[in-house]
């Protein structure tokens, strides 16, 4: 047996924290999102009813009709109305496909003499996105018609980049492509798939006739994909990239090609990873820059970027399982992923900042608003002119349980401590607000067990029948002798804790930040007052007082500290200020406005 993910329609999820997530996304987010992009005309594009069009909005829909498909497999009765909706979309789409296959509701209507001449307008990530919907649509709802859509449009596009080689670039702008064609290849067992994708990787830095509207970095076009050493470029299109690099080195053997993403991965985690598992620093290009550039304030950590970190890591994990990728997945999951959402399910961001000060938008009063530097924004919205998000979410929300175990042929490891059920393994726990996992097995298969003790974690303690067991960690896993029928208790121990940053991140020297496990916290204006910069806290403070919140659904803790205070007519300069003691009270990172508007803060000074 390979070594493989456990789908989400394996798994069980049980009560707890993720599973109130997931079943919000799928009674509230998903509708959210179906309404609005009925607002804005997305699906009536590939409706072909005329309207505005833009060139992404078929990802848009396709993401969409995923999440459905992932929300209602089996057909639940429960969501028979979003699938006659869907099906009602896919049978718009397979009218209006051309008779040679291609299907695109922006070049079809706006501009058809233009197909396959401009490489950054997403055709082919469109066409990934109908690939990986319609691999979904068939195999949990057993609707095969979108798929034959999918198909005819690969077999166009295999015609005219492999065959003719007649478009006018070699390589997508936006990769996307690349990954769907491994999905639709594993779903339909036609290695011309596989080949195509393998095509378009091996294809980038080869320069050919490929024709940019940025630098090489930007497109992941600097190098051929074995010779890469570092992440660069537009963050989102970088882990699609890296995801496909990392499915045909799992496909092909590829050693190459797998040395080269566990480069890219170290690159990130070491240099280029915020705290709350965001990657990408810059608005500019939506992109990487270069290591230990963290900035708070401007950080755009764009949640699209958060998922398909995710999705590298899960395809890594299969390559050769390790605890140091289900530790990133975890600290993307509890933090940067749940912020991108609102705590009632309606609305989302695209840019998941670690800093909000008001009074820096603005601010140049002498230039024109337009020229002035964006800055995230401070309240989630329900739709954005670039709307990849809040699908992207429904999608991946939806089968979030794919996270949870691997297995092999020595046995199952455990990845994610979320309550849930697969195959005589059951977990039960209320991590991260407590510290203990019962895991149990009645007719489990194997003799070993594989449970993650992350890299965070500085002791941990397993148990069977109340005593306590030794256990070698291997990889970030502990590997446990069980038998057919077993019960064991694994106690991870944390407490909310300071840390701070390498020193090579500039901006947040002197600064510490709130954890606990796996969960950042954050400061919010409208629980400490204003002009959170000017507040300190002591760097070895240990004393913390918790308390549980409902509507976040984790503890929040309060602890002593320091703000520097001036009167109206304090001098600009002094050799000190005045001193008051204060209680900060800190929230979950992912909390942060849901509220009123409000300045808010992750990294805070250190007394």
């Amino acid at each position: 047996m390979k070594v493989s993910n456990v789908p989400f329609d394996r798994v069980g999820l049980a009560d707890g924290f993720w599973k109130r997530r997931v079943e919000l996304n799928s009674s509230v987010s998903i509708y959210a999102v179906q309404k609005r992009f009925e607002d804005s005309g997305r699906f009536d594009a590939v409706r072909f009813s005329g309207g505005d069009v833009h060139v992404f909005y078929d990802s848009d829909v396709a993401k969409w009709i995923e999440a459905v498909a992932y929300i209602a497999r089996g057909n639940n009765p429960k969501y028979a109305a979003l699938v006659a909706f869907c099906d009602e979309l896919i049978a718009s789409m397979i009218k209006h496909q051309r008779a040679d296959g291609y299907f695109n509701s922006y070049f079809q209507q706006k501009e058809p003499t233009e197909i396959f001449k401009r490489r950054n307008d997403h055709e082919l990530y469109c066409a990934g996105h109908i690939m990986e919907a319609a691999v979904a649509y068939d195999k949990y709802l057993g609707k095969n018609d979108f798929l034959e859509l999918a198909e005819r449009y690969a077999d166009f596009i295999e015609k005219v980049f492999l065959t003719d080689k007649s478009a006018d670039f070699a390589t997508c702008g936006h990769e996307e492509i690349e990954l769907a064609l491994y999905k639709l290849y594993r779903h339909t067992g036609k290695d011309k798939y596989r080949a195509l994708a393998e095509y378009f990787i091996n294809a980038r830095g080869n320069n050919g006739k490929d024709t940019t509207v940025g630098t090489p970095q930007t497109f992941q076009d600097n190098a051929p994909a074995r010779a890469l050493v570092e992440a660069e470029g537009h963050a989102v299109r970088a882990m699609y990239y890296y995801s496909a690099m990392a499915d045909m080195a799992n496909v092909s053997g590829d050693i190459e090609l797998e040395r080269a993403c566990r480069r890219l991965f170290d690159n990130i985690t070491a240099q280029k990873l915020y705290i709350t598992g965001g990657i990408g620093s810059t608005r500019l290009g939506e992109s990487f820059t270069t290591g230990y550039d963290l900035p708070s304030l401007t950080a755009y950590s764009e949640t699209c970027a958060g998922i398909g970190l995710i999705l590298f890591c899960m395809r890594l994990n299969e390559l050769n399982v390790d605890g140091k990728y289900a530790d990133v997945i975890e600290r993307v999951m509890y933090n940067v992923l749940l912020s991108s959402t609102s705590l009632d399910g309606k609305s989302f961001f695209y840019e998941n900042p670690l800093e909000i000060c008001r009074k820096e938008k603005g601010k140049e009063t002498a230039v024109v608003e337009t020229h002035r530097p964006a800055l995230p924004i401070w309240k989630r919205r329900e739709v954005f002119d670039c709307s990849c998000c809040p699908p992207n979410l429904n999608r991946f929300i939806a089968s979030l349980a794919s996270v949870i175990y691997t297995e092999t042929q020595n046995g199952v490891y455990i990845n994610q401590y979320i309550s849930s059920t697969f195959d005589g393994l059951k977990v039960e726990t209320d991590y991260p607000n407590e510290k203990t996992v019962k895991i149990s097995g009645k007719g489990y298969g194997y003799k070993k067990l594989f449970v993650r003790i992350p890299a965070w974690c500085k002791k941990y303690f397993l148990e069977t029948d109340g005593k306590k067991i030794s256990a070698k960690v291997e990889n970030g896993y502990a590997k446990v002798d069980v038998s057919e029928n077993f019960s064991l208790t694994l106690r991870i121990e944390f407490e909310p804790k300071f840390i701070e940053a390498n020193p090579h991140v500039r901006d947040l020297a002197g600064k510490v930040c709130l954890v606990n496990g796996p969960v950042v916290y954050c400061l919010e204006e409208v629980d400490n007052g204003p002009d959170l910069f000017s507040v300190y806290v002591r760097g070895s403070e240990k004393h913390f007082i918790a308390e549980f919140n409902e509507v976040y659904g984790l503890q929040t803790f309060c602890v002593n500290g320091k703000r520097k205070v001036s009167g109206e007519n304090a001098p600009l300069y002094a050799d000190s200020f005045e001193t008051q003691s204060v209680t900060l009270k800190f929230i979950p990172y992912f909390a942060f406005a849901n509220r009123e508007e409000s300045d808010m803060v992750v990294w805070v000074h250190r007394e």
